[in-house]
């Protein structure tokens, strides 16, 4: 090996080892993005479906009479997955049909509660 090419600058494989430093933390940042725009479609679920089963507590009384059918009624209505008539509880307050849910969810490596409230008057 002649000492030209020896002292010559090689930079072969840099590319390769910027990659190497910069795909966890970009990868990491993709995925966390992806977990909160989950997380938040399930809030923006929950929301909508306490809103339209308080509603339909307070209004339809023929299809939204007991609390079970109130609960059932929720589920339908919501654009979560995962959620069950387990997470909806109907109470009946000062401001009418209230409806509240919680729901648990994954956030990357800890687990977050989600709730929602909604009160319809009669």
């Amino acid at each position: 090996m002649t000492r030209e090419r020896f002292f010559r600058p090689d930079d072969r494989g840099s590319s390769a080892v910027e990659f190497a430093l910069t795909a966890p933390a970009f990868l990491a940042l993709l995925f966390g993005a992806l977990q909160g725009g989950l997380m938040l479609w399930t809030q923006l679920g929950l929301q909508q479906a306490v809103e339209r089963a308080a509603r339909c507590a307070a209004v339809n009384a023929a299809l939204c009479g007991t609390s079970d059918l109130v609960k059932a009624y929720a589920v339908t209505q919501g654009l979560a997955s995962g959620v069950t008539t387990g997470s909806f509880t109907l109470t009946t307050e000062t401001c009418g049909k209230a409806v509240t849910a919680t729901q648990s969810v994954r956030f990357v490596t800890a687990t977050v509660s989600l709730s929602a409230r909604s009160c319809f008057p009669k």
